[in-house]
């Protein structure tokens, strides 16, 4: 109504039922408005606060895409030095603390963050306050921003780079009284969090991880996981654990509290544990120790559910984790925390709202509201509640996805007319990731704008315009939802809550009919019935709309397409014992495809022996139905099964045939992993697999083949030939396990057609094996026939299964296979020939269909290898060898190297040999890869004394024997762009050294020169943490004369043999090499050491340490590096020794001269001897890393290989 002026009236009457048909004034009684949801009813107290370690740069980075290391809930953000709640270490942090700012009064505010290093603070999506950069104590503010009363979505970001760490927050408006003060704790919040919790905690393992100091078990991958009641476990009652000593594990899950008021808590432990509490640790009880308990200062604690997490390692001896509590709910009594208040958050079938099948596609129900339903009292957010809280029979469920993961996740949304959109999930389309956040995890977008993310009609009409904009943001009282074409009209295509336009709400929506809330898809006025009125009046309750979604884009029997039948198993060989030892950390012997586990006596498929063997069978079950299963193992000996990683069968030991079963396990429609172990002592030998569930009719049967599956392999790339490794002097009649023997050296064949004197490489022509693997690769499927011809012995197996036995001492002699019925493709294929003496031969044909069916050699073009995929840095390895050098370049492969060093290229003069410890008498071998284009090349080495090289395996040039400098060439060598396998050895017997290597092809202008730097490589290894840790034990008998000869005077007699680390000898100068055998082995996560605290010494004098692994550096620069010890001690940096504190000395520190180094991994070796009295072993730096400043070498900078 409007007034212009004069009398002003307005009189609202009616006629209908509730009058009796009179026309009357409309009473009280009937009208009624909307009541606002309250915003703060879903709040509680302070700001969520992650932390992330070791991201801090100066412009703050995106955190929200990092994993944080964990959370803290904080009261206000107003924090100093030493007073960063829960923070982990004291610099190179990042800290992300999200919420909602609780307004009471409308107006204008003004934002202060004041911090050391950078911040940002952002207010509804928008950044507000920069204060980035590497700075002391700074503030910055916004300008004005009008904010109406209510919650307002904020997030600030902080990185601590060294130095001071501040970060406060200030404001100034209505709800300050208009003066700049801190941000008081009762205006910030954060949401309550949602469970659907189960019974108990959630406890994952890990093995051989263990430390004194518990390590971060959340950086690391569980073997397994199992749910206990409650912490209360000793001495061999830790459910379901692998192992008695060093192992790990972290319990996760809530703490219920029924009464508010301050709780205590106390961990018993052997060794170490952790408890935190809301993301703050409440009780540190590290260390290795016998049993110990330790506990927290008082907890004000709320009633409800609590985050909590308890870490604890078991090093070796006795394992104990006991948990007990003290405040209101236990009467103030010190009592075990009981079982009910322990819970776990609960896995929810992803079908428990029900499915709906579209297009041969299956689709989970997990969002939906009732045609005709009332908006529900108090849901402020359209995406409010965790997967699971609703139950099958609500109208309304504003639920979010599951636990699923993004790539190939489809969403489909119905409405109550029967239109049906779907859209598909894209990582790469800012649109589409956004909707996926707000989906999955609730993360809200003021606006997101990016490329369409259109949905695909399956049904209906849909508006013209491009789906490039999203916004999930509270409106009007509600979070809501809308996927649209600008932010501001109403070619919607989803749209729940209100609607929005830009950063508010638009009354021209009532132009299209749009009303927001639950949207019937497309919004264009054809489609009909959105009902009247203003967009702003409310979300509309007049349409239904339901939200499915489908996983990984396939169905399970489309997944299985990249699936074969039957289970991989492998066997091992006198390895088996009683109790089945740990499998999948062998190595084995060969491997078969079984179609079903059902094996017993001499039916064993490809087994090699009777007795005293173990098989593991991995691979997939694929189950039809979703429900409670039973599994049972029989077998003799003993029987192991696991599935989804959980033993769920244990029939271990030695029996005869026993059968054991499982208790029920509630599986989904689908795949699981699978692994069956079984060893066997002697005697009988059995293996049964039985189930009873939903598949079998809830009868007991034998796992049937269809439901057993294994991965294909995946897609490899090959090239040409098979690779054949050598082996001397271990040949026999009947030709033994090649794979468990180490090779002298391998050579890339083209073909298995070799005659007496044509074994491409071979070292010796009597007395040598050859394994050659690979891939034979068949263009037509049918059925083949393989043959071998051979002198002596020779056997071929093709996807790990023996199909050729041309086995014993025999002249050439011929035998094959049956037929063989193989699909096109890559198939993995194994020859082995043994040469006793005499005549060589080894030859392999084939027939059927790429052969013509006619008998033939199998050609080149089908023998493929796999390419190696190589992580690839700058340099040759250079290893060397002392007093081993003869005319003849002896085995060098087949030696022990002194030392490793990298070298940029092989041209080397007298004098000019890197870190060469001696300039006569000695060998080098340098390998890696050489780098090239396609075509002819040549090589050329020049050398004094003999030198020698190998391209992929093969001898192409010889310049042997002692001579003066003398260079000697290949011929020409065809090869194709890429990285090919280089060595070169050569030996220096005395006089001059030398060693030049040229070439010439292709990447020289066809030009005879130097071979350059930039085509040389070498694989870079993988590392781990911390370093490996090395002690050495001799054995009495002959150790002098060994220790002498490779150290002359530099032995001193130290008493009798002593279980320590380098015990029986001890160097007066640290020179220890590889001939001494280390006596045990650590890993230690930093040199930092002082009297009483080498971790893991056996004895205080009389030892020395070397240790070895990668020193990691992150800028580019010049750094010196320094070493404290008593007694001497030395550093080497990728071969070179930089450091020199040898000596019998107290603590001194001596250090080494400029190093430049470039980001990346350096190979690190530090020697250490304590000869009697205080032992210390300290190493420092200065640099680039360590801002110039000298400190210790930080932990995260040494790794070593695994």
């Amino acid at each position: 109504m409007c007034e212009m002026g004069g009398g002003e009236v307005l009189k609202l009457r009616y006629k209908g039922p509730d009058t009796g048909n009179s026309k009357v004034k409309v009473p009280k009684s009937a009208l009624k408005y909307g009541k606002e949801p309250d915003l703060e009813a879903d709040l509680e107290g302070g700001m969520e606060c992650d932390y992330f370690y070791d991201k801090a740069q100066c412009q703050v980075p995106d955190l929200a895409s990092l994993t944080p290391a964990h959370r803290v809930i904080v009261p206000e953000i107003y924090m100093t030095n030493g007073k960063f709640p829960d923070v982990r270490q004291g610099d190179q942090f990042c800290t992300r603390c999200t919420g909602r700012l609780v307004t009471k009064k409308e107006g204008n505010y003004k934002f202060f963050l004041a911090s050391d290093d950078g911040s940002l603070m952002y207010l509804n999506g928008e950044k507000v306050v920069d204060n980035n950069g590497c700075h002391g104590e700074q503030e910055k503010g916004s300008g004005d921003k009008f904010l109406k009363p209510g919650a307002h979505e904020i997030v600030v970001d902080m990185c601590e780079r060294g130095g001071g760490e501040v970060l406060k927050m200030r404001w100034k408006g209505p709800d300050s009284g208009n003066s700049k003060s801190k941000i008081p704790a009762a205006v910030l919040k954060h949401e309550k969090p949602k469970f659907n919790l189960a019974d108990g905690m959630k406890c994952e393992y890990f093995y051989d991880q263990s430390q004194c100091q518990v390590p971060d078990l959340g950086a690391l991958k569980a073997a397994h996981s199992v749910i206990v009641p409650e912490i209360y476990m000793t001495h061999g009652k830790f459910p379901d654990v692998r192992q008695g000593d060093r192992f790990c594990t972290r319990c996760t899950g809530r703490l219920v509290t029924k009464q508010e008021g301050n709780y205590k808590f106390f961990l018993a432990s052997d060794d170490g544990s952790l408890m935190y509490l809301n993301g703050e640790k409440v009780v540190d009880n590290n260390g290795c120790h016998g049993e110990t308990e330790k506990g927290s200062g008082d907890k004000f604690l709320k009633p409800g559910a609590h985050e909590i997490v308890v870490d604890m390692c078991e090093m070796g001896g006795g394992e104990v984790l006991k948990m007990r509590w003290k405040g209101p709910d236990s009467g103030n009594s010190k009592v075990k925390i009981p079982t009910a208040v322990l819970k776990h958050d609960k896995d929810v079938p992803v079908d428990q709202y029900g499915t709906i099948d579209v297009q041969g596609k299956t689709y989970n129900k997990f969002w939906w509201f009732t045609k005709g339903s009332s908006w529900p009292a108090g849901k402020a957010d359209v995406l409010g509640d965790s997967f699971g809280t609703c139950d099958d029979g609500d109208k309304v469920c504003f639920q979010r996805l599951p636990k699923v993961e993004e790539k190939d996740l489809e969403l489909l949304a119905v409405d109550d007319v029967g239109n049906q959109f779907r859209w598909k999930f894209d990582a790469s389309n800012s649109v589409a990731h956004a909707a996926f956040e707000a989906f999955r995890h609730g993360k809200t977008t003021q606006k997101t704008q990016g490329p369409a993310w259109a949905p695909e009609v399956l049904k209906g009409s849909v508006t013209s315009g491009a789906q490039d904009t999203l916004m999930y943001r509270d409106q009007d009282g509600v979070r809501s939802f809308m996927l649209d074409d600008d932010a501001c009209d109403c070619h919607s295509t989803l749209s729940m809550g209100h609607a929005m336009c830009g950063s508010g709400c638009n009354q021209h929506y009532g132009n299209c009919q749009i009303k927001g809330g639950v949207d019937k898809l497309s919004d264009r006025s054809e489609t009909g019935g959105e009902g009247s009125g203003s967009s702003c009046t409310g979300p509309a309750t007049d349409h239904g709309l339901t939200l499915y979604f489908h996983e990984g884009g396939a169905d399970d029997e489309e997944k299985q397409v990249d699936m074969n039948e039957g289970l991989e198993c492998t066997y091992y060989y006198d390895q088996s014992q009683c109790r089945v030892p740990d499998l999948e950390a062998l190595t084995p012997s060969n491997r078969v495809v079984l179609p079903e586990i059902f094996m017993e006596n001499g039916k064993f498929p490809e087994v090699r022996q009777g007795n005293h063997f173990c098989i593991r069978c991995t691979g997939q079950l694929v189950t039809k139905k979703e429900g409670n299963y039973k599994f049972f193992l029989s077998s003799d000996d003993g029987s192991v099964m696991y599935l989804n990683d959980e033993k769920v069968v244990d029939n271990d030991d030695c029996h005869g045939e026993r059968e054991r079963g499982s208790d029920q396990k509630y599986l989904k429609k689908g795949k699981h992993k699978l692994a069956v172990n079984m060893c066997e002592m002697g005697g009988g030998e059995v293996l049964k697999m039985h189930y009873k569930g939903p598949d079998t009719g809830n009868s007991k049967v034998k796992i049937p083949k269809s439901a057993l599956r294994h991965d294909k392999p995946k897609d490899v790339d090959l090239e040409d030939g098979l690779e054949c490794d050598y082996f001397y002097d271990q040949s026999q009649c009947q030709v033994p396990d090649l794979g468990t023997l180490s090779p002298a050296h391998r050579v890339i064949v083209p073909e298995i057609y070799m005659t007496n004197g044509k074994f491409p490489d071979v070292r010796q022509g009597d007395q040598f094996c050859t394994r050659c693997t690979g891939r034979l690769v068949t263009k037509k499927e049918g059925d083949y026939k393989f043959f071998l011809g051979s002198d002596d012995g020779s056997l071929m197996y093709l996807n790990g299964k023996k199909v050729v036995d041309n086995n014993g001492c025999h002249g050439e002699q011929e035998r094959g296979s049956d037929k063989v019925n193989l699909k096109p493709g890559a198939h993995e294929i194994v020859v082995d020939m043994c040469e006793r003496g005499g005549g060589e031969v080894f030859k392999m044909r084939w027939k059927g269909p790429d052969s013509g069916n006619s008998k033939v050699k199998i050609p080149a073009t089908a023998l493929k290898h796999v390419k190696p995929k190589l992580d690839l840095e700058d340099g040759l390895r250079c290893d060397y060898f002392y007093d081993k050098s003869q005319c003849r370049v002896p085995d060098l492969g087949a030696l022990s190297p002194a030392h490793t060093v990298i070298v940029p290229e092989i041209y080397m003069t007298n004098g000019k040999f890197p870190d060469v410890r001696q300039g006569d008498q000695f060998c080098t071998r340098c390998t890696g890869r050489l780098v090239t284009k396609e075509g002819n090349y040549k090589f050329f080495l020049a050398s004094d004394d003999g030198s020698l090289m190998y391209l992929n395996g093969e001898k192409i040039v010889d310049n042997d024997d002692c001579h003066g400098e003398r260079e000697r060439g290949s011929g020409d060598k065809f090869l194709k762009p890429g990285a090919h396998e280089i060595v070169v050895d050569m030996c220096e017997r005395g006089g001059g050294e030398v060693f030049k290597m040229r070439w010439k092809g292709p990447d020289s202008g066809n030009s005879k020169v130097k071979i350059p730097a930039t085509a040389l490589k070498h694989e870079k290894a993988p590392s781990s943490s911390g370093l490996q840790n090395e002690g050495g034990e001799e054995e009495q008998d002959g150790h002098d004369k060994m220790i002498s000869d490779a150290m002359g005077e530099a032995v001193v007699k130290a008493g009798p043999a002593l279980p320590a680390l380098l015990t029986r000898e001890l160097l007066a100068e640290v020179a220890f090499s590889t001939i001494l055998t280390p006596g045990n082995r650590v890993v230690v996560p930093e040199l930092h050491m002082t009297n009483g605290n080498f971790p893991d010494v056996k004895q205080g004098n009389q030892f020395c340490v070397r240790c070895t692994g990668q020193l990691v550096t992150k800028k580019e620069g010049n750094y010196k590096f320094f070493t404290v010890s008593d007694d001497g001690s030395l550093m080497y940096l990728n071969g070179e020794k930089i450091v020199d504190n040898n000596g019998c000395h107290g603590s001194r520190e001596r250090g080494s001269g400029d190093k430049f180094l470039k980001p990346g991994t350096h190979d690190i070796m530090v020697d250490m001897c304590e000869r009697g009295g205080g032992e210390v072993f300290k190493m420092r730096w200065k640099g680039p890393d360590s801002d110039n400043s000298k400190v210790k070498i930080p932990a995260r900078a040494l790794q070593h290989v695994e």
